[in-house]
């Protein structure tokens, strides 16, 4: 454990990401003070919950007060509308970065999105931006980001409709064979925020790119490790990006008449069909010496694991 960090403020702490690095912090010995939005968190001696959300300025200060470190990690993947997605992930991000200062936090991390790096795909990117774009402005910070690219594991509700089509053998995306994704396993996230939780120096106001291998995969060759991975016979199915495109508009359209949350749409399409989401995670390596431990294969065998087991108890019930 870093030697001076006292307690760590958390937010995001019931969330996919969120929930497995507050169990390693725990573990590794922190003092935690977490942000208990909507889930209750579980009770620990060495975990304090604050309840409340961060659109109130003194939730936020108590949250911060007398904390060493905040570990921004809460934010809206999925929302109603562009206004929820910038309520949430800019300006609570701001909120939480004034009262961190104020308060005289030492250390701040916001763990973005990839997806910060190119705004103009969806209002949850450009939220992410922005949110990153702020934080110079808050003078007296000592702040990094660090930019992870899609997030799986064990766990991850957002998953589930990739994984379906994996377990049934034939994956349908609106993509180009050739374009690049990344990935990375929640468990190499968290190691990589304790490495910088670790660091002796303070942050240095950079924003980091990481990843599990940073050249990335063409989606092609990602189907073909899952097939090796899985040991199954899985076929990736290519279908038009404008008829996609349209289907989903409707879908949102419709969604948004019975004020229902829309769990594919127009911005996550342009997303996942992005040319290119290789990263370059030299920087944040040699700051931390951190390394993603999992691959691609081992990470997607377990969670396909941990998917066909919850199918499994579903269908027992």
């Amino acid at each position: 454990m870093r030697r001076g960090v006292g307690i760590v403020a958390l937010t995001g702490a019931s969330g996919f990401v969120g929930k497995a690095l507050l169990h390693a912090l725990l573990d590794a010995g922190y003092r935690v003070r977490a942000l208990e939005h909507r889930s209750p968190l579980p009770a620990h001696a060495s975990l304090t919950t604050i309840r409340g959300s961060l659109d109130d300025a003194a939730i936020a200060a108590e949250l911060v007060r007398g904390a060493d470190v905040v570990l921004h990690v809460g934010g809206l993947v999925l929302a109603r509308s562009k206004a929820d997605f910038f309520r949430v992930n800019t300006e609570a991000t701001r909120t939480l970065a004034t009262a961190a200062r104020d308060a005289g936090v030492a250390r701040f991390l916001f763990v973005s999105s990839l997806a910060a790096r190119e705004p103009q795909l969806s209002a949850y990117a450009k939220s992410k931006h922005d949110a990153e774009q702020l934080l110079p402005s808050i003078e007296g910070l000592a702040w990094d980001i660090l930019r992870p690219p899609a997030i799986y594991g064990p766990g991850d509700a957002n998953s589930l409709p990739f994984l379906e089509m994996l377990s049934r053998g034939q994956v349908w995306l609106p993509v180009k064979r050739d374009a690049i994704v990344s990935m990375l396993h929640v468990d190499d996230l968290v190691t990589a925020i304790l490495a910088w939780l670790a660091m002796e120096n303070c942050p240095a106001k950079q924003t980091y790119e990481i990843a599990d291998h940073d050249a990335g995969y063409r989606w092609d060759a990602l189907i073909t490790l899952a097939q090796t991975a899985l040991a199954r016979p899985i076929r990736l199915r290519l279908i038009p990006r404008a008829l996609t495109l349209s289907t989903v508009a409707l879908m949102q359209w419709v969604a948004g008449m019975l004020q229902r949350t829309c769990f594919v749409t127009v911005g996550k399409i342009r997303e996942m069909t992005h040319a290119d989401w290789s990263v370059n995670s030299n920087a944040f390596k040699a700051v931390t010496g951190w390394s993603p431990k999992i691959t691609i294969l081992q990470g997607l065998a377990a969670t396909m694991d941990w998917y066909e087991n919850c199918r499994h108890l579903q269908d027992k019930m």
